[in-house]
Parts: C-alpha cells; structure tokens; sequence
C-alpha cells in the first residue's frame, strides 16, 4: 500500500511512514535500512518524528547510544508542546546503556 500510495504522494513522509510499516513487518534492521536511505536525502532532517522514529528502530536493534543521539536530535527539531512532551517522556524512560 505504502508504494501506491507513494505512488500518488511522493512525500519523504510518506517513505518514513512506509519505513516504519517496514519494520513492524520485517524487523527494525530492514526500517533503519529505509531510514539510512531517506537520511541520504536530507529531506527530513530537521524533522523531529524522523529521529524519533530513527531512535525506536535503533533501540530496538540494541543501538542505545545511537538511539539516544537521535532522540536528542528530535529534541533539538521539536516545534509543538506535544511533540516536546513525547520526547521529554521518552528521555525519561530511556533504558540505562549496558555498556
């Protein structure tokens, strides 16, 4: 569906979106290849549900630094209070390094 709809939208967030879809189905390893992809673009990268999105994926592939580096990011971009408040919540809640 994300390709149709691509297809007919051709919007870098549509393409994070269908990353996302990716690797619910697929695993996080096979979104973050879509996200390295889109990431070479640039097109979203002042785009704070990128880096969210980036730092969901990384933690879950064991990446905790990356994925700390990237919440920060999304930190940096946020515009909306709601958006701030998600990702202050999701700093809170971040799991300690293992290394």
């Amino acid at each position: 569906l994300y390709h149709r709809m691509y297809a007919l939208n051709r919007s870098p967030v549509v393409r994070l979106n269908h990353a996302v879809a990716v690797a619910e189905a697929c695993g996080a390893d096979a979104g973050l290849q879509m996200l390295d992809d889109l990431e070479s673009t640039g097109l979203l990268s002042s785009y704070a549900p990128y880096f969210v999105a980036r730092s969901e994926l990384l933690l879950r592939s064991g990446r905790h630094s990356e994925a700390m580096a990237a919440l920060l990011a999304a930190r940096e971009y946020a515009h909306s209070e709601l958006e701030q408040a998600n990702i202050a919540r999701r700093l809170r809640e971040f799991p300690p390094s293992s290394s």
